[in-house]
């Protein structure tokens, strides 16, 4: 099942961040199971194409008409939510940005970071990310970027 959903998730400290990507929703899960906080963003649905049906993905049973909302959740080391726009897991990635949605831990939109789209990032801090680079050869390598993040006038 080429647009099936699967369960997405990260650690921010001991709290579980979930979701499964059937809408631009996730939740924060403490220790003890306990439901915390659910993060929510209008999200149109994007509907499968018959072009995604072909090359690549041609063989794979459908069952789905829309594609997932999202594709991966990382938590940073202030404790943001980085949600990364949806691309299918089969297609190599290329040299296109990948948007990632930045939410700060109380669930507030905080803004997007384009991220190389050869880039998958797994650790964030304040002013670095790094991650796996994959190049046009399918080799890998770790990463870092510098994040520019805009000057906030009056909490300078």
């Amino acid at each position: 099942m080429a647009f099936g959903r699967a369960s997405v998730s990260t650690l921010d400290g001991f709290d579980l961040i979930h979701g499964d990507q059937t809408s631009f929703e996730f939740w924060r899960i403490d220790t003890l199971g306990v439901l915390r906080q659910i993060v929510r963003l209008e999200f149109e649905t994007v509907p499968v194409e018959e072009v995604d049906l072909t090359g690549f993905l041609a063989g794979f049973e459908y069952h789905l008409d829309t594609k997932p909302a999202y594709s991966a959740l990382v938590a940073d080391s202030l404790g943001n939510i980085w949600v990364g726009e949806y691309r299918h897991p089969g297609v190599p990635p290329d040299s296109r940005s990948m948007d990632w949605l930045i939410f700060a831990r109380d669930g507030r939109w905080l803004g997007n970071v384009a991220v190389p789209g050869r880039l998958r990032p797994v650790r964030i801090y304040d002013d670095t990310v790094f991650g796996i680079w994959t190049d046009e050869l399918g080799v890998v390598s770790v990463r870092a970027y510098t994040l520019i993040k805009p000057r906030l006038s009056g909490r300078e």
